[in-house]
């Protein structure tokens, strides 16, 4: 799950617990900065963590952004067709009954993230 931030984290933990259901072998919350009190809440409902910046005075997300416009539906629609046309590829190709996902490596780690103990 990837955010613009976290301020209070409610936005991130509703959306990991909506995904901890799905029973994901990984479930991964990466955001570029973050209020330390909400980094610290969210990642109890992660299996890792990555936060590039988690200052002590952190005030609001758009802080740390020279343009923090909302970004239009259209927009992302558009960002997002290339990966569903590949999805739909990928599908198309594999044989019967074998996802993509038991045919794929798993990979849970990084040198820069935080996991949960």
């Amino acid at each position: 799950m990837l955010d613009d931030g976290l301020a209070t984290g409610a936005s991130m933990r509703a959306a990991l617990l909506a995904v901890r259901v799905q029973r994901p072998r990984c479930l991964i919350c990466a955001v570029p900065v973050a209020a330390p009190d909400s980094l610290a809440t969210v990642a109890a409902d992660a299996d890792e963590t990555v936060c590039l910046a988690a200052p002590a005075y952190f005030g609001s997300v758009g802080r740390y952004y020279l343009n923090f416009e909302a970004v239009k539906d259209e927009a992302v629609v558009s960002a997002l067709e290339p990966v569903h046309d590949l999805r739909i590829l990928r599908a198309a190709a594999q044989p019967e009954g074998l996802s993509h996902r038991t045919r794929g490596t798993a990979f849970c780690g990084s040198a820069r993230s935080m996991r949960r103990s």
